[in-house]
């Protein structure tokens, strides 16, 4: 949150942030400008990075299929898929749109310290909301860790000991979230 005091945002962050889905929308939007020279494709990049690293926006991917205007010998058309990356914004990117809108929308700068306490308040999280995500963030990993073990080898006797070490403490885990719902 303190990094947010000495974060310039300029035009391209402004208008990844403003025309980002929210963190409710079912998936993340493709935003692809209209960038001709690599010098403006680069400057859009490093501000999806910027705003990534700040926590301010989720980035992924989504394959889309095309379809070609070639045909195959069989007669049936051509399609392709292309990595096209997603961008959503996460719970504190929304937060700082709500608050600062006006100044992104008119290309004013940014007084952090007007919202920044308002930001963090809303921000906050208590143990009782937090207790789910990191029990479900757990549990996804210790999945991946099961099936990391599942092989022969160094890196699978590895793993089957974080598992061993680990699901004992996911599954109090687990009963503890469970007996506060």
């Amino acid at each position: 949150m303190e990094s947010l005091r000495r974060m310039r945002f300029g035009k391209h962050e402004r208008n990844i942030l403003l025309y980002s889905p929210g963190p409710d929308a079912p998936s993340g939007a493709i935003l692809d400008p209209d960038l001709s020279t690599h010098s403006d494709r680069e400057t859009y990049l490093r501000a999806v990075r910027k705003l990534s690293k700040a926590g301010l926006l989720d980035a992924g991917r989504r394959l889309v299929r095309v379809e070609t205007a070639g045909t195959r010998r069989d007669g049936s058309s051509v399609s392709r898929a292309y990595a096209h990356r997603t961008l959503q914004q996460t719970e504190l990117g929304a937060l700082v749109v709500e608050f600062y809108r006006r100044e992104m929308e008119s290309g004013r700068a940014i007084r952090w310290d007007r919202h920044i306490d308002s930001i963090r308040a809303e921000a906050r999280w208590t143990t009782g909301e937090l207790l789910p995500v990191f029990s479900e963030a757990l549990g996804q990993r210790l999945a991946a860790v099961v099936e990391e073990s599942e092989g022969t080898g160094e890196p699978a006797r590895a793993a089957r000991q974080v598992r061993y070490l680990v699901q004992p403490i996911h599954e109090a885990l687990r009963q503890a979230v469970e007996a506060a719902i």
